[in-house]
């Protein structure tokens, strides 16, 4: 991680944004309140990223430290995300793609994945409750979503149809879903077309299959930054395409310990970067 020494020099004339508590007005996580005020003294509205893509990691490993089952980890996962959702639109950011289940965790025991399903749909009533009616939070999922069980299914589609129209951070989960399969997919639409006769192979471009892939629900397709907790260093078949040209930033916390203050140490070495003029040629 860029030292936040630097960034603060770098950074200093920025106007600071206003520090805020979550909507329980306690500081979660162990945040320290004077340490989160400082941190977000370092950030600036002109340089927030629009799309930030999450890989919560470490769930289970957090449990297992503790002498808990893993549903326990799981729990303290889903009640962190709610809290990092909210800092994040509380931010300014207008975009959250969690990767909450790849179609690779299907392989997990019958036991593991029941209990993720019925956490998955508590935690999208929970949204529509609060979330989505007090602050204006837009919801979509993401994935093969007709492998996923009828009663959360149809919990995403009372939420994304109750929150359509709501201007706040669009929040997405991406749930049963797998990055290659996503440009497969797309390019089959594409297939379809041609073989129609309504599309000409020469017509075939990189935004036409942008416009086809599953994030293309968003305003922000692409995400500016990924952030992925527990240290692990891949992207684990999370949108293969659209984080072609985004900033990672990895950290060792598991992700229900990965509170306010690592979100905004993320986006400070994220601003610092990109204010800096350190991004690569290539783009």
């Amino acid at each position: 991680m860029i030292p936040l020494v630097l960034f603060h020099n770098s950074m200093s004339s920025l106007k600071p944004c206003r520090a805020t508590k979550t909507t329980t007005g306690e500081w979660p996580n162990g945040a320290r309140e004077n340490e989160v005020i400082r941190l977000r003294g370092y950030l600036n509205q002109e340089f927030m990223p629009k799309h930030v893509a999450l890989i919560m990691d470490g769930n289970g490993r957090w449990a297992k430290k503790r002498g808990l089952a893993v549903q326990d980890g799981h729990k303290s996962g889903r009640i962190n995300l709610k809290y990092l959702t909210y800092n994040c639109s509380n931010l300014g950011i207008k975009m959250l793609t969690a990767y909450a289940f790849s179609t690779e965790n299907w392989n997990r025991s019958r036991m593991e994945i029941a209990f993720l399903m019925t956490t998955f749909e508590e935690f999208i009533q929970s949204l529509v409750e609060d979330l989505m009616t007090r602050h204006d939070i837009r919801f979509s999922a993401i994935g093969e979503k007709s492998r996923l069980p009828e009663s959360l299914q149809s919990a995403i589609s009372k939420a994304e149809e109750m929150s359509r129209t709501n201007k706040g951070l669009h929040f997405v989960m991406a749930m049963s879903y797998s990055g290659r399969n996503d440009v497969v997919e797309a390019a089959k639409i594409i297939a379809k077309k041609v073989e129609r006769g309504t599309l000409q192979t020469s017509e075939i471009d990189e935004a036409m299959l942008e416009q086809e892939l599953m994030t293309n629900i968003g305003q922000f397709p692409n995400p500016d930054m990924l952030i992925r907790t527990s240290g692990e260093l891949r992207l684990s078949n999370f949108l293969m395409w659209q984080l072609a040209y985004s900033q990672f930033y990895f950290s060792d916390k598991l992700f229900p310990d990965f509170g306010e203050e690592d979100l905004l140490e993320a986006l400070a070495s994220y601003q610092y970067r990109v204010s800096a003029g350190f991004e690569s040629d290539w783009k």
